[in-house]
């Protein structure tokens, strides 16, 4: 027998466009890698702590990760989620269109409303989020197969409360803890493998360094994340291309900033760095998205290659809007498609463009006989992005003069063989042709500069 509709039998002119719970469970999951679900919930971690700390420092906040073959569990003391928004927002797939920020600050890396459900779903079955905030709390559980059947109910797209209430001041600290259990096979596996925790702490380091270097701590198996601020060389004679513009985009304002400059040689840290509302989206990325070998427009730009090892790119978007912002849903890469980003591209590659010739007169200074460059850079101090100065410009020396090359020309003559054994017996010379250069030179120091 059919399934009864969840459409009324007397609306006949309505079609059921209604969404399946397996369905969207199934689409959300699967196209998501389980590192970057964990991120997600990171990222919410994250934003809670600038919402109640504001954009200083984060050094009283922390995140803790715990997992096994049988559990995972995320700890923080990052402000709790509210009442109000755990029963109205923060557990709908997907943004309402009513929803309204929080107070303090707006530039939140959750955007879509899907990452922590989506993270969730994909690890296990049995899920537990709790939650404190200074003004009240609540529990939650989720027997995800449970809430998968129960598709053609009245309210299938609910969940329900264990406990909820006002907090009471003092009893207990702010937070949110969210456990999952009876994990899913693929994922128990993976837990139990002492590499995940290695690759996924590198992970976390890389997407988090803005809040790791502004002090936020996150553990993983009790093992600290560890981050350290960017460094850039900066002095009187050689300064980093830094520019700050608000620009308005679909009636909102975002906030880009743009570095350029040179540091010390690694492969490992090379290329162009984008971050949205402090997430690393790209990394030490050298590809044709941030510009590397682009042939278009005249602006030629070389594949990398280590003589570039020195090169440091940054571009920072931010705005309260994360809408507006130049990344995909699961914050593994840029849109390039954005406008925005395509307009950021071309400054990307100009930049480059500027850096570049400083780095390719440096490398030919190698064969010259004065090195002002490497002089200055010997000179210089590396600093922190928050102290380069602005400039539109990449500042630096005037390369030094090219080495001049001696001009050479070739001497042939002819003597008796007998003649020239004896002068190759006196001179110790190997071959006629070596008896011969020593020939010309003493004369050339005896009858010539010896005079």
């Amino acid at each position: 027998m059919a399934k009864k509709s969840v459409v009324n039998d007397d609306d006949d002119d309505i079609v059921d466009a209604s969404p399946s719970k397996r369905l969207v469970a199934y689409v959300l999951t699967k196209d998501i890698s389980l590192e970057d679900a964990i991120l997600d919930l990171v990222d919410n971690a994250v934003d809670g702590a600038r919402r109640v700390g504001g954009k200083g420092s984060m050094a009283k906040y922390w995140v803790e990760i715990t997992f096994d073959k049988t559990r995972f569990s995320i700890v923080d003391n990052c402000g709790g989620i509210p009442l109000d928004l755990a029963r109205d927002y923060a557990f709908r797939f997907g943004r309402a269109g009513d929803y309204a920020p929080l107070d303090g600050p707006k530039n939140t890396i959750g955007n879509f409303g899907v990452g922590m459900k989506r993270a969730l779903l994909k690890m296990g079955k049995q899920i537990k989020v709790e939650s404190r905030t200074k003004a009240d709390f609540f529990t939650l559980e989720i027997p995800v197969d449970r809430w998968l059947a129960d598709d053609d109910k009245t309210k299938p797209w609910t969940f329900q409360f264990q406990t909820h209430g006002k907090a009471v001041s003092g009893v207990e600290k702010v937070g949110t803890k969210i456990e999952v259990t009876a994990l899913r096979s693929g994922v128990a596996d993976r837990f139990g493998l002492a590499q995940f925790a290695v690759d996924l702490k590198g992970l976390i380091e890389d997407k988090q360094s803005v809040a790791l270097t502004a002090g936020l701590s996150i553990s993983l198996n009790k093992v600290p994340a560890a981050s350290e601020a960017v460094q850039v060389y900066q002095s009187k004679a050689i300064k980093p291309i830094h520019t700050t513009e608000k620009i308005t985009l679909d009636g909102g304002i975002v906030t880009v900033s743009l570095f350029a400059g040179v540091s010390d040689k690694d492969n490992d840290l090379a290329g162009w760095n984008i971050v949205c509302n402090g997430r690393t989206i790209l990394r030490c990325d050298t590809s044709a998205i941030t510009g590397w070998g682009n042939k278009e427009q005249g602006d030629k730009i070389p594949n990398y290659h280590h003589q570039y090892s020195r090169f440091r790119g940054f571009v920072y978007f931010e705005s309260d809007d994360p809408n507006l912002l130049p990344w995909n849903t699961t914050k593994t890469g840029v849109d390039v498609e954005h406008p925005l980003y395509r307009r950021f591209r071309l400054r990307m590659i100009a930049a480059m463009k500027d850096v570049f010739g400083f780095l390719d007169d440096l490398d030919k200074e190698i064969k010259q006989d004065t090195q002002p460059l490497t002089e200055t850079l010997e000179k210089a101090k590396t600093v922190a992005l928050t102290s380069v100065a602005a400039s539109v410009k990449f500042v630096r020396p005037k390369a030094g003069a090219p080495a001049k090359e001696a001009q050479w020309t070739y001497i042939k003559y002819r003597r008796d063989t007998r003649s020239v054994k004896a002068v190759m017996k006196h001179l110790d010379a190997d071959t006629p042709a070596e008896a011969g250069g020593m020939t010309f030179d003493l004369y050339l120091n005896t009858g010539i500069k010896g005079r």
